[in-house]
């Protein structure tokens, strides 16, 4: 997979992220804590400019609920990505997150069981005219057929 903040290509690991980004995110979490502690009610845009970080960094802090806005940045405030209204965490307000939830569960349940996913039968194989014929020919045999 490749990770959500700097595009490398890493080993699955939790919130899209790869180590190196969580670790460098934690440590912006701590400086942004402390920097709070001294400078209360301060905003996203002088938290940024003072500590020198990204208002991405900041912002994707608070999506993923590390940074509470209610608590620790009273003075910004965020939106439901569905109806608008203010919320303090997160992309969604309580009641539509609940909705969706119900939706996705409805749909779940309306989904034919004998119905299986839909495979790509060619699958991580390239389809270039240079592509190695050595290991094409290993593909046909353990599938039994051409690309």
């Amino acid at each position: 997979m490749y990770c959500k903040r700097c595009k490398k290509l890493y080993t699955i690991g939790n919130l899209g992220l790869c180590h190196e980004c969580i670790t460098e995110l934690d440590d912006i979490l701590i400086i942004i804590k402390e920097y709070l502690i001294d400078n209360k009610g301060a905003s996203i845009a002088q938290i940024c400019e003072q500590i020198n970080i990204g208002e991405r960094d900041v912002s994707y802090l608070i999506k993923v609920g590390r940074l509470d806005l209610e608590k620790d940045i009273p003075s910004e405030t965020l939106t439901c990505k569905k109806c608008g209204t203010p919320i303090s965490i997160g992309k969604y307000c309580t009641a539509c997150s609940n909705y969706l939830g119900n939706l996705l569960t409805a749909t779940a349940k309306k989904m034919d069981p004998s119905e299986k996913p839909m495979k790509n039968e060619n699958a991580g194989i390239r389809e270039e005219s240079n592509s190695d014929p050595k290991t094409l020919s290993l593909y046909w045999r353990k599938y039994g057929k051409k690309v």
